[in-house]
């Protein structure tokens, strides 16, 4: 090896050197000042997957194979964090479900009314809204 690569070698391990002390230094002074819960990654949790680690939870917790397969990283993620069992998890599907099975407030008779936007006769005025919707419920009749 020449002088110049040896050179060069030495001065890229200086400089690394001199980086990684510089961050090292930085990370620390962070800790101290924000303490080591609120630095970098230590706060961050973005639930991307299920780990084995997690099924095995889920499944103690009463969850069956089929179960934890048709979950979403975030759920999955909502549920260990919660403590959640499967039967309460079951239950708060089965009521979410009941809400949206429920049928609406709006008779199936009822006209809807699409009222269009007019046009002002001032250009430089602008309308608060572009259109609307009025619901009209049926009239009852008298039988």
């Amino acid at each position: 090896m020449s002088f110049s690569v040896r050179l060069r070698n030495l001065r890229t391990r200086i400089v690394y050197s001199a980086n990684k002390l510089q961050y090292d230094t930085q990370k620390t002074a962070e800790r101290i000042w924000y303490g080591s819960k609120n630095v970098g990654n230590a706060t961050v949790q973005v639930p991307f997957m299920i780990t084995t680690a997690m099924k095995g939870d889920l499944a103690k917790a009463g969850f069956p194979p089929q179960a934890i397969a048709g979950l979403t990283p975030e759920s999955a993620h909502a549920i260990l964090s919660s403590k959640t069992s499967f039967e309460a998890y079951q239950s708060q599907v089965e009521a979410a479900a009941a809400k949206v099975q429920q049928p609406s407030t709006m008779p199936p008779s009822a006209a809807i009314a699409l009222v269009p936007e007019v046009p002002s006769e001032d250009p430089t005025s602008t309308p608060a809204t572009s259109s609307a919707v009025a619901i009209v419920p049926d009239v009852p009749t008298r039988q």
